[in-house]
């Protein structure tokens, strides 16, 4: 394995989530992606070069976030969100910040009681993972404002599944030709052939075909 030219990276979940501190140069990217790294999450307020986030094909969100400072809600169910999307389609993610401890310990603790731990052993477990994290008072006492209010700024399982699935449906369209030449108008034989596939389906009580056909309409549909 190359070594890391960061300061501070570590994998937190291996394979799944790691945290560092600010990748600036190019051999910043070398190594995630030697490592499998695929997505990135920047905190700082300055975002990272965008000329290398494309270069090297990183996923990539801003949620700038000040220095000692706690994420807006917002923010937060957006980070969920996106690190759901990113786990589905198997995206390995890196989190970070200026040095990768304060906002990154903060959102990995975020990441932990989204997980099913308390805010207790979610910080426990990111201070062991990362040796520190969580800087200041108002870091702390934030994560156990988010213990309490994650039912309410997490959707509900529907609600993630739709967003997954829009979210995947922006990916084709952006990258099949096929598809980028669809319209609503060129659309309508295939919706109502699926249609009719579901009609049938249903007169002949066949339940496993009824359910896949009826997932093509729903596709359509999105």
């Amino acid at each position: 394995m190359d070594v890391s030219p960061f300061l501070n990276f570590s994998w937190v979940e291996k394979n799944k989530i790691a945290a560092s501190d600010f990748p600036y140069a190019e051999e910043h990217f070398k190594f995630l992606k030697s490592v499998g790294i695929r997505a990135i999450v920047t905190l700082t307020e300055k975002d990272i070069d965008n000329s290398l986030i494309k270069n090297y094909k990183f996923r990539h969100l801003h949620l700038p976030i000040e220095d000692f400072g706690v994420p807006s809600i917002s923010q937060v169910k957006k980070f969920l969100k996106w690190l759901k999307l990113m786990e589905v389609w198997e995206q390995p993610a890196l989190i970070h910040c200026r040095a990768g401890i304060g906002r990154t310990g903060t959102m990995l603790s975020v990441y932990y009681i989204w997980k099913g731990f308390s805010a207790d052993e979610s910080i426990k477990i990111v201070r062991k993972k990362r040796g520190s994290g969580i800087e200041t008072l108002s870091q702390e006492n934030f994560i156990y404002e988010v213990e309490e209010l994650i039912p309410v700024i997490y959707p509900d399982r529907e609600e993630e599944m739709f967003y997954v699935l829009l979210e995947t449906m922006k990916v084709l369209r952006k990258g099949c030709p096929w598809d980028r030449k669809q319209t609503r108008s060129s659309l309508i034989k295939y919706f109502i052939d699926e249609v009719e596939e579901v009609v049938k389906a249903e007169r002949e009580n066949d339940l496993n075909n009824f359910i896949e056909e009826l997932g093509d309409v729903l596709l359509h549909i999105i």
